[in-house]
């Protein structure tokens, strides 16, 4: 309303004192435009921040299915143009059902919101990311690092989950998880499933095979 005001008011003035009403003029102008220019940027901003939100999910904290999805195709395209290779880590909290069902969901969520922080503190480099597959199950983007590399970002997120000696029902009496490894160098094809087929295969392996361990799957190369 100020800028709007002051142009009225101008138009009063200029009749009599033309410099001073064509400065006050110009202030109004100059700051209408401002006010604009201001809004919009924080219209901008809100839209980013709400971008943002959608691609995090609301009980753990850290990027959802969603924020997955997408940077797993950039990166897969990326690492198809560059040679690079990628590797692709799924990962469940072993015997999730009973422990909910014997401690109830909050505890569930407890533990949920525990493993998300101590996977997402076992990887440092900006380009990995670790995110929430849905459920109790988590997924770790690892691009541009070897098969060794990867193995060893894999067990070392196992034992440190082991570690955190969060308490559970079962033979181990903890929290454990299984990891399944993908691994894919070269990358010919045009979608990255063959990946996420190899690493949910290996999971499925390291669940078979008695939990609370890592499984490297078939390395394609």
């Amino acid at each position: 309303m100020m800028p709007v005001t002051l142009l009225v008011v101008s138009g009063f003035v200029i009749p009599t004192h033309f410099t001073l009403g064509m400065s006050g003029a110009a202030l109004a102008i100059v700051g209408y435009g401002l006010r604009s220019t201001l809004l919009q940027v924080r219209a901008y901003e809100a839209r980013d921040h709400f971008k943002d939100l959608a691609r995090v999910d609301a009980l753990t904290g850290i990027p959802n299915r969603r924020k997955f999805d997408e940077s797993l195709f950039q990166e897969w395209r990326r690492s198809k143009r560059s040679g690079d290779s990628l590797a692709l880590l799924l990962i469940d909290i072993d015997n999730f059902k009973l422990l909910n069902d014997t401690y109830g969901h909050q505890k569930g969520d407890d533990y949920l919101r525990a493993v998300a922080q101590a996977l997402s503190d076992c990887v440092s480099r900006a380009s990995d990311l670790v995110a929430r597959y849905g459920g109790e199950e988590f997924s770790v983007l690892l691009p541009s690092m070897s098969f060794d590399g990867a193995l060893g970002v894999a067990e070392h997120m196992r034992k440190t989950v082991e570690s955190m000696a969060l308490s559970a029902p079962g033979p181990i009496g903890h929290v454990t998880i299984s990891v399944g490894l993908g691994f894919v160098d070269n990358i010919s094809q045009e979608d990255p499933s063959e990946l996420i087929t190899m690493a949910d295969n290996a999971l499925y392996r390291a669940k078979d095979f008695g939990k609370n361990q890592v499984n490297g799957g078939d390395k394609h190369g």
